[in-house]
């Protein structure tokens, strides 16, 4: 939209189309004759304060292309990440593998909704005394559980004290980049494509946790 064009854009749009209308907002515009950002706009201010108060004027004048609030550049997602503070501290060691896989394919399901690779693993272990681990390993770019699974697990063992208790661990998924998890002809079978394919729309349409490992679900002691 160019700029001083923004008025006659606006124009030809329906009012639940401007952001700050809602259903209730809209419906009572509409009983007043209102329905496009055109009418909004050329609306009586008195009127509008009556039925709105203060937000009437604000109403019309973001209708008319003016809006003093500041302007947020869009920026892309640069990590992905999930954290579980248990509700008693743990030295369960079997439990707290179970939760890091189960965290794991979380967070890898959403990677792959939002269509991008992961190059890098995080995973942070917080002790009981409020110490806390962090380590982190570069990976190639991916998307699948199995090979983002093998960084958490081999981190997890250079971080984790056995004789401490743990409060909390957590995974995050960084150096994003937009992509698709493609088969490694070399190393992989085709097989696992068509699962995580499979698993993911068993999660869309029931919810992240209706599929996961028999290793996910360990419970604490």
């Amino acid at each position: 939209i160019k700029h001083g064009d923004e008025k006659l854009f606006l124009s030809t749009l329906k009012i639940d189309r401007m952001p700050g209308i809602g259903e209730k907002t809209a419906i009572t515009l509409r009983q007043m004759g209102i329905f496009t950002l055109k009418e909004l706009s050329e609306s009586n201010p008195a009127l509008m304060e009556l039925r709105f108060g203060k937000g009437g004027y604000d109403l019309i004048r973001r209708a008319n292309g003016i809006d003093d609030s500041p302007v947020v550049p869009y920026s892309e997602r640069k990590s992905i990440s999930t954290e579980n503070t248990f509700s008693s501290d743990t030295l369960n060691v079997d439990f707290l593998q179970s939760e890091l896989v189960r965290m794991t394919e979380k967070i890898a399901f959403l990677l792959r909704q939002q269509k991008k690779l992961s190059g890098c693993v995080t995973v942070k272990i917080r002790y009981a005394d409020f110490s806390t681990e962090t380590k982190q390993a570069v990976i190639g770019y991916t998307a699948a559980d199995h090979i983002i699974l093998a960084a958490v697990k081999e981190l997890f063992k250079k971080s984790y004290h056995p004789n401490l208790q743990v409060r909390l661990i957590g995974v995050k998924l960084s150096h994003l980049i937009k992509g698709e998890y493609q088969l490694d002809m070399f190393s992989e079978k085709a097989e696992n494509t068509k699962l995580y394919a499979a698993l993911d729309q068993i999660r869309n349409r029931f919810g992240d946790k209706s599929v996961l490992r028999a290793s996910g679900l360990q419970k604490p002691e």
